[in-house]
């Protein structure tokens, strides 16, 4: 019973950071952590796949750097990681959610450097499906690194690609960040449908950790290609 507690618990750590209910993820991973037996986590590992006491890390340090305990979310992300460097399938995953960790504060450098060692682990091994998620990553962490159309367009390629392989957990964090990228390159007014677009899967799926960020996203963008539609006519009027 205990076991399955421990797993439950690390579980929705997971579920309730990508709801958005950061503090109940925080909870959850104090609960999976009170539940956790060493002698059984390497039976679990064989069951689940992924050490649960790592899953529960996981979701924690998430939901500490969205509520702003930075140092602690960047210690129980790099525990998560390194420890689970033993074990190719864990270790994947772990370099993966290390990306989606480091697009919340767009840190482009670490994003690649993680999603490109998992891209090539997985690329061995044949983990199809975080390949795939890690080089959504990749793509984006370039064009945060020097963003063009070029690069956006490899974004959208992407996603497609995730998309088509019937994936789409995590999407709506990515499309705010090309939302963004694109007052970048002068056309925040471009930005706007990837905005639209995540919120509306927001609205759909209850993916709710980037929520907030996203209506900041879509604001900026709109202020911006206000502002710009402004100097347009204003010049148009001087003529």
């Amino acid at each position: 019973m205990t076991i399955f507690r421990h797993v439950a618990h690390s579980a929705l750590a997971i579920y309730e950071f990508y709801g958005g209910n950061f503090n109940g993820a925080i909870d959850h991973k104090n609960q999976a952590l009170r539940f956790y037996r060493d002698k059984a986590s390497e039976e679990l590992q064989k069951t689940f796949g992924t050490d649960r006491r790592l899953q529960a890390l996981r979701g924690a340090a998430l939901s500490h750097w969205c509520i702003g305990d930075h140092e602690l979310a960047v210690e129980m992300d790099e525990e998560q990681r390194l420890r689970a460097i033993d074990r190719p399938f864990d270790y994947t995953y772990a370099l993966t959610m290390s990306c989606i960790f480091h697009s919340l504060g767009r840190r482009a450098r670490m994003m690649r450097a993680f999603a490109e060692n998992a891209i090539t682990i997985a690329q061995d091994q044949g983990f199809g499906f975080l390949g795939s998620n890690a080089a959504n990553f990749r793509v984006i962490a370039l064009a945060l690194e020097k963003p063009t159309e070029e690069a956006l367009q490899d974004c959208d390629d992407a996603f497609e690609e995730y998309r088509r392989a019937g994936n789409r957990m995590g999407i709506s964090s990515m499309l705010g960040i090309v939302a963004e990228l694109y007052a970048d390159i002068d056309a925040a007014g471009r930005g706007l449908p990837y905005a639209d677009k995540a919120l509306d899967y927001v609205k759909r799926s209850g993916e709710l950790f980037a929520h907030s960020d996203l209506y900041r996203v879509k604001a900026s963008r709109l202020t911006m290609s206000r502002s710009a539609a402004a100097t347009e006519s204003r010049f148009l009027f001087s003529e």
